[in-house]
């Protein structure tokens, strides 16, 4: 006699087959699509919202990795603005300046000029400029964007205005006048197709952020739905996305252990200083999502088996 549930039909065995397959495919989307709506949710929160964008750039001039950088590139500005000679003569002692070749009074007056413009980067009035320039420039670049604006421009040039006042105020005041930084350099327009690919590109970001996390919502619902043990498959989307989670975040910690080395020590610092800045609060986030999945997946798992205890 066949003493066969119906649950344990052939028929309805192959059904369950079916459905867990399925379901494990939408798991494993869904668990890939979690982290890719984490990072589309960062990178548009932080580049798009003045706040974050102000939170994430502000802190980067107090760096003395962005400071040294900054110092030796506007260094070797000054000394191709101002003529040497002249720069020796205000920053120099006589004795220092008889018989010395250009290229020698070049080395001596380096260091007092970068000295000063490490000055002028270190001082808390113009830490508050770079931080409301950037807001300021944000906030209009943005709005240029949301207003499908035919010009793009996100200009900095004040911060290069400041470093020349204050520039005043150090051994350089007598050839401050003399110093010609160019505020271009750090005003950025866009022109022609730029302008067209910007507005796209921000018109994505801002649909992508949407759909994706929708898509993934319902792929994660979907699979529970499907499955033939609903809390299982949660468990197991949870426990992905928790392991995935902690490799990204090791991902992303990982440029904090290098050492730069080499002539261009200087600016690989700085970019170290600069991604440490700019991903902190994406490491913060996978670290998090990844405690509380594999943790809450760990307590689901305990807490099952005790209830299957106890029935």
């Amino acid at each position: 006699m066949n003493n066969a549930k119906p649950s344990q039909l052939p028929n309805q065995s192959k059904r369950h087959y079916v459905r867990t397959f399925f379901a494990s495919i939408f798991g494993i989307l869904a668990s890939v699509l979690i982290l890719a709506s984490i990072l589309v949710v960062w990178a548009n929160h932080t580049l798009t919202d003045t706040n974050a964008y102000t939170k994430t750039v502000a802190p980067l001039v107090t760096k003395p990795e962005i400071q040294g950088f900054i110092a030796e590139r506007a260094t070797d500005k000054v000394l191709e603005s101002a003529p040497v000679q002249d720069l020796a003569d205000g920053l120099l002692a006589s004795t220092d300046r008889i018989n010395k070749t250009p290229d020698e009074l070049l080395q001596a007056v380096h260091p007092v000029v970068r000295s000063s413009i490490f000055q002028v980067l270190s001082s808390p009035r113009f830490a508050n400029v770079w931080e409301r320039t950037n807001r300021e420039a944000h906030a209009q670049f943005v709005q240029q964007l949301k207003s499908n604006s035919s010009t793009l421009s996100l200009d900095l040039s004040p911060i290069i205005t400041s470093i020349v006042d204050e520039l005043k105020t150090t051994r350089l005041a007598s050839i401050a006048d003399k110093i010609e930084l160019n505020p271009d350099d750090v005003r950025l327009n866009l022109q022609g197709s730029g302008i067209d690919k910007a507005h796209k590109y921000y018109r994505w970001s801002q649909d992508a952020v949407v759909g994706l996390v929708a898509l993934t919502i319902a792929l994660v619902g979907l699979a529970a739905w499907i499955s033939v043990h609903h809390t299982k498959t949660l468990r197991r989307i949870a426990l992905g996305t928790g392991i995935s989670s902690a490799i990204l975040t090791v991902a992303l910690y990982s440029p904090s252990f290098i050492k730069p080395s080499g002539p261009d020590s200087d600016a690989q610092n700085a970019g170290l200083a600069v991604a440490g800045s700019v991903l902190g609060d994406l490491r913060l986030a996978t670290l998090v999502i990844a405690a509380v999945c594999i943790v809450g997946a760990i307590a689901s798992k305990v807490y099952s088996r005790r209830r299957s205890a106890s029935a």
